[in-house]
């Protein structure tokens, strides 16, 4: 699993000034997947593949085979999702 530091303000200073790899910009909603720590665009059209599935979705299938858990670093809201 993927270590958070031990300040919530750390990870949130941090990753809101991060880009997603997959398109190259700021996520306006980012999540950090708890298995590896890549930041992805939730509720985003932006990654989005055939217009359907989402990047969380994506990143969930390829690095937990189909379940992850993410932390929505401005809502701080941790989801864990299973497709």
């Amino acid at each position: 699993l993927f270590a958070l530091p031990e300040w919530y303000h750390d990870l949130l200073k941090d990753r809101l000034k991060e880009k997603c790899q997959r398109c190259k910009t700021l996520p306006f909603e980012p999540a950090v997947c708890l298995l590896c720590g890549t930041l992805v665009c939730a509720k985003s059209d932006c990654c989005r593949r055939d217009g359907e599935t989402g990047e969380c979705t994506l990143h969930a299938i390829s690095c937990g085979a189909g379940c992850a858990p993410f932390i929505f670093v401005k809502q701080c809201l941790v989801v864990l999702l299973r497709v």
